[in-house]
């Protein structure tokens, strides 16, 4: 699952994915969204 806050056109994302591809993915896909700023990503994989 895949937490995302967004305040003042910073978005920070946090949670679990289970793989490398998705945190990227995740990180590009916040970035494009009209407004945003910069993005946290602060995403982990998860070790299941």
């Amino acid at each position: 699952m895949i937490t995302v806050r967004a305040h003042d056109g910073v978005v920070t994302l946090e949670g679990l994915v289970p793989e490398q591809s998705q945190v990227e993915l995740a990180g590009k896909a916040a970035q494009g969204v009209p407004g945003v700023a910069q993005v946290k990503n602060a995403l982990t994989l998860s070790s299941i």
